[in-house]
């Protein structure tokens, strides 16, 4: 095939392909392409036929019995026979339940300028039943019942339909104000809870409904709920939803404490408390979570009781909610590093009985984990993970003579142990499931035994759910969270991982591993298994391979589903390697290099080093092409216009960023130069955020670089150090003693270290021209420190030029502004680095 050059104008040919659902028995699947024209489909294609389907604009597509495939559209909802190949629209629908036992679909249909509707039909349109004026429906979690709510003129009604051949009705409530918010109870259908919402001018007035199934009873707040409350707090429905135990005895709830209205012409000054954990900004970012708490009801007692207070503000529930976990990040005054650290309290909700189980500890919601059956909580302290158990209120550390680590600082922060995220609790509570560096292991909650369910460590590679870098698996418990249980005697799917990706995946069972799935020089994600597990699916890419779905089947047979941007055949590409440099002290670092399209081992090229802590692990990364990225800068945008990219991994040494980041980047770069691809004095740096920093930083103490670029960069630390995130209203002094700054010490403590490694401090040694650009609406980094630095520069008469976006914050957002600083960037690396004339505005601003 005859290749040319990759121009601008072919960026918008590229598009992101994303893996979205699968069939039963694997035979169907579903996907979408995403492109920057906004033309984003949705396919559903056939395993075997490689009969397709498209849906432009389509997302959330369901798999419906074995031959129907349903999706939502901005502007209706598409279902398709996969058998026949019909389709209809459903126009207006916007929520949709189906059960596959009685084979009905619900659909939510809201029409402009008329009622709502819910309507119950076949997938093959027989209309069985349209109820007007539903305004919300909630199926229950089996799909047999559907509670839904009626609005009309007079009122409002929560309503129970039994899906059958009958499709029962029963009203449950009715009232002249609205009833909202449905909840079943956990898993089961054996409760009902939804607010009855009133007006703005009564929102004081909102109150509970409960309907229990068992005795087919409803129960309400509304008659006893005013002794409870008094004239202090009200029940909220604009916070957390309410919660049913599993026993049902209990209803959980939300209160809110009134608020008086503020006199307009109250002039009083803020007060800002210097002995306060949270300083005024702070204060002023949280207030809409403060002064709400926790209650419980009991509806069969006509008993209500507050769970937490202005004490003991924050809480979540242990597994079966016959105990709250109350704690308060804000008691020990001002603190500096990332994580808030609290003392937690065990609160018995039968005997209202409150005990201390844990003092100082870091309050972080991956790191104290009530378990399923309510039995313990799990935690980490002094770099072990420790089991308390609730019954008998001791604690044992689980891991400390488990001889490895469950934790790590591979970002090399001060003070640092980052504990890996828990996997689970077994059924029965019986082991907690914990990950060290390589393998899951599995540990008696007794901590008398522990073993290790993968062999990783033997040939350094790790083992973890496919989900393990994008979420933690279970759901939110309030101010917490809440993991599943594990059942390890069925088969666990686990990614097997290397320092450059996904390798391949195993499955975990109960008396052997099994190895579905190996893969060499690509990476791999969105590992997903068809329901009957009979076929695995899962998005592969490599640098010069544009990513793929690929399926395997259980007699392992792999075949590639769809092949995104095949167009990339057509045009040169460059390649990357791994490389290796040295710094001084002896030690050997990574990096990766990428090579010009049609690179040409006789010539010479102009180079970009592009920098912010290590990238090594990209080496199987797909990067494709456009101009419409937040920082501005591609690699391969440069790679295919004649550049080398280098992208060399940093170490660093406490107290010494910017010097680490100065050696380590010298380093690699005179690496490449040594070996004779580049033209030594055609070499430019660019970085973003702390890799901005880093760009600053380095121009003050080389002139290697013929230009530098820096984007949203602390230029200051000292300035930095003493300001206010506008983010959160928090102070940034945690960022340098124990996180990415890794100062590891107050400013006060170590004021040399701040002016050594703060780039403000030797910018009178400058000699590299630098484009620098911010947005002014930074929460991260604020528009200071760019003008302080260019402020600095002009005044030395340094080649400078900063452009600064309006309404844009940390990265850019607006497409416009992407494309324009994609395009500022190109020309200014093309006039400096390949001689080319200058852009206008460039010429304006160096001349």
């Amino acid at each position: 095939m005859q290749k040319r050059a990759l121009t601008v104008e072919d960026y918008l040919k590229w598009g992101e392909l994303t893996l979205d659902n699968v069939g039963t028995k694997g035979l169907w699947a579903s996907y979408t392409i995403k492109y920057e024209s906004d033309k984003d489909t949705l396919y559903v294609k056939n395993t075997k036929s490689e009969k397709t389907y498209s849906f432009p604009y389509g997302y959330k597509g369901n798999f419906l019995e074995n031959n129907w495939f349903i999706c939502k559209t901005p502007s209706a909802v598409k279902l398709l026979n996969l058998k026949t190949g019909q389709q209809e629209e459903l126009p207006e629908v916007v929520k949709y339940t189906y059960n596959s036992n009685t084979k009905q679909l619900v659909l939510l249909v809201n029409r402009k300028n008329k009622d709502s509707e819910m309507i119950v039909r076949t997938l093959e349109g027989a209309v069985q039943m349209q109820i007007r004026g539903v305004t919300e429906f909630l199926p229950s979690p089996s799909n047999e019942l559907i509670a839904f709510v009626v609005r009309t003129k007079k009122g409002s009604t929560v309503n129970i339909l039994t899906l059958s051949n009958q499709n029962k009705i029963k009203i449950i409530a009715s009232d002249p104000y609205i009833f909202t918010d449905l909840v079943w109870q956990g898993k089961e259908k054996k409760a009902l809870a939804f607010y009855k919402k009133t007006n703005k001018e009564k929102r004081f007035e909102n109150s509970i409904y409960y309907y229990n199934f068992q005795n087919n009873r409803l129960y309400s707040t509304q008659q006893i709920q005013d002794p409870f409350l008094s004239d202090t707090v009200f029940i909220t429905v604009a916070s957390h939803k309410i919660k049913i135990s599993d026993d049902l005895k209990r209803v959980f709830f939300i209160v809110q404490k009134k608020k008086s209205k503020l006199n307009a012409n109250d002039i009083s000054p803020q007060v800002w408390y210097g002995n306060t954990y949270n300083i005024y900004p702070q204060e002023e970012k949280v207030s809409s979570f403060k002064d709400t708490y926790l209650a419980q009801w009991l509806p069969e007692h006509e008993n209500f009781k507050m769970i937490s207070n202005d004490s003991l503000p924050q809480f979540m529930l242990t597994g079966t909610q016959n105990h709250a976990i109350l704690f308060n990040t804000v008691k020990y005054g001002p603190q500096y590093g990332k994580d808030d650290i609290s003392d937690f309290y065990i609160y018995n909700l039968d005997n209202d009985k409150t005990t201390l189980f844990l003092r100082k500890n870091i309050a972080h919601p991956s790191l104290l984990i009530p378990s399923p059956s309510g039995k313990f909580i799990s935690y980490f302290r002094d770099k072990n993970w420790w089991i308390y158990n609730i019954e008998k209120n001791t604690h044992k550390n689980i891991t400390q003579n488990s001889g490895t680590d469950f934790f790590q600082n591979k970002k090399q922060h001060p003070r640092n142990a980052d504990a890996f995220q828990q996997y689970g609790w077994s059924i029965g509570d019986k082991e907690v499931l914990l990950y060290d560096t390589w393998d899951l292991w599995a540990f008696k909650t007794d901590g008398t035994s522990s073993r290790r369910l993968t062999k990783g460590r033997e040939t350094n590679t790790k083992f973890r759910h496919p989900a393990y870098s994008r979420i933690i698996r279970g759901s939110s418990n309030y101010n917490g969270w809440m993991l599943d249980g594990v059942d390890l005697t069925k088969r666990i799917l686990l990614e097997r991982l290397t320092d450059y990706g996904s390798q391949g995946c195993i499955e975990l069972g109960a008396k052997e591993n099994k190895n579905l799935l190996t893969l060499d020089n690509s990476h791999f994600d969105q590992l997903t298994q068809s329901p009957d597990s009979t076929t695995l699916f899962y998005r592969e890419e490599g640098h010069y391979l544009p990513p793929r779905i690929v399926f395997v089947s259980t007699e392992g047979v792999k075949k590639t589903l769809v092949q995104s941007n095949p167009q990339q055949k057509s045009f040169y590409w460059g390649r990357n390697e791994l490389i290796s440099y040295s710094t001084r002290d002896g030690k050997v670092h990574k990096g990766l290099l990428y090579y010009p399209a049609q690179y040409d081992p006789q010539k010479k090229y102009p180079m970009i080093v592009y920098i912010y802590e290590k990238f090594s692990n990209r080496l199987h990364n797909y990067i494709p092409p456009t101009l419409y990225s937040g920082i501005g800068f591609n690699i391969t945008n440069f790679t295919t216009q004649g550049y080398f990219v280098l992208t060399p991994d940093i170490s660093y040494e406490i107290g010494n960023p910017g010097i680490s980041a100065t050696e380590c980047i010298i380093s690699a770069t005179k690496e490449i130069i040594n070996k004779g691809y580049v033209i030594p004095n055609k070499i430019g740096i660019i970085g973003h955020s702390f890799g901005g920093y880093e760009t600053d930083y380095i121009i003050t103490q080389t002139d290697l670089f013929a230009t530098a670029v820096s984007g949203s960069a602390v230029t200051d630390l000292s300035t930095f150090y003493l300001s206010i995130g506008p983010a959160v209203g928090k102070p940034d002094i945690w960022r340098f003693e124990s996180q990415q700054f890794r100062m590891g010490k107050s400013l006060f403590d170590d004021r040399d270290g701040y002016r050594k490694n703060s780039p403000i401090e030797h910018v009178e040694k400058i000699r590299t021209p630098l484009l620098s650009w911010t947005g002014d609406s930074d929460l991260e980094v604020k528009l200071d420190q760019s003008v302080e630095f260019f402020l600095a520069l002009r005044r030395l008469e340094k080649k400078h030029i900063m452009l600064v976006y309006p309404k844009e914050g940390h990265t850019l957002r607006d497409h416009r502004n992407q494309k324009d600083l994609s395009v500022r960037l190109t020309q200014w690396f093309a006039y400096f680095l390949k001689n080319e004339p200058p852009a206008p505005w460039i010429n304006e601003g160096l001349k």
